[in-house]
């Protein structure tokens, strides 16, 4: 059968491969695909080289696409992960930034963390966590807790 992306290596590149087989020392992800670029290019069906190496085919695919496409180095490393989306917003500080530079419910002469707490999770979107609250109030450089802290004049 005709693959899409065929895997053919320069001498320097299958020492290299080799090399990184037969040492070890590199993680384990990184050494099956050094041994999926070598089964292809020993021209070894997808499925063989799947149970070889025992990763699945769809995998072998975007192993020689990326070789194809980019570079020997790019096949065989891992690309950057997003990672999680950050669990407070720019919205949200906004609406914490705000509700501490407005002056303290009746009653109360400053904001502490509790009231502060507790006004937030009545009025932001979203419900916070202390040290949430601690966090986003240390970004900004405010010490609502204070008198002269800078988020309201008295």
């Amino acid at each position: 059968m005709n693959k899409k992306y065929s895997v053919c290596l320069t001498p320097d590149e299958r020492l290299f491969l080799e090399g990184i087989c037969r040492k070890g020392m590199h993680k384990s992800r990184k050494i099956r695909r050094a041994q999926v670029l070598l089964k292809s290019d020993a021209c070894l069906t997808d499925e063989v080289i799947a149970s070889e190496v025992n990763i699945s085919i769809p995998t072998i695919e975007r192993i020689r696409k990326r070789f194809c496409l980019e570079e020997l180095t790019s096949a065989l490393e891992e690309k950057p992960r997003s990672g999680p989306p950050p669990k407070v917003d720019l919205r949200l500080e906004t609406e914490v930034v705000a509700l501490v530079c407005s002056s303290p419910p009746n009653g109360y002469d400053r904001w502490t963390y509790e009231l502060l707490k507790r006004e937030a999770d009545q009025k932001c979107s979203k419900k916070l966590s202390k040290s949430t609250l601690r966090s986003i109030l240390k970004k900004h450089h405010l010490k609502p807790w204070k008198k002269r802290c800078g988020a309201f004049r008295t």
